[in-house]
């Protein structure tokens, strides 16, 4: 887990400068994935582990690509109450920070391992 400030929330570009993993390449592929009231997350597989990366909004659903984040931003930060301190210089207009979770498994004995846990 890492905590980003004025991020842009691109989950793709976090993978590679912190992870140094080669998705410019193309490879790994990065699985989309959206889970109803939760938001978006990427999977994918490299060097025999699994990952889920998403970027956890501070308000709205966990986004992957910056598209999102900003659509996310859009919508949940523009309000009434984030103006004033805004315009007096107390606080931002919009909130750039997000959690991010990059989380991982090997995969030798993955699938024996969950069916002995059944």
């Amino acid at each position: 887990m890492r905590y980003m400030v004025k991020t842009h929330g691109n989950v793709k570009s976090f993978i590679e400068k912190y992870y140094s993993l080669p998705l410019s390449s193309g490879q790994p592929t990065l699985v989309l994935r959206q889970q109803a009231n939760t938001g978006f997350y990427n999977l994918f597989t490299y060097q025999q582990r699994a990952y889920l990366s998403t970027c956890i909004n501070s308000r709205g659903g966990s986004t992957v690509t910056a598209p999102q984040f900003r659509r996310n931003r859009l919508i949940y930060d523009m309000r009434l109450g984030r103006l004033f301190p805004w315009l007096v210089g107390q606080g931002t207009i919009r909130d750039r920070r997000c959690l991010w979770a990059h989380l991982s498994v090997p995969l030798k004995n993955l699938h024996l391992k969950m069916l002995t846990a059944f």
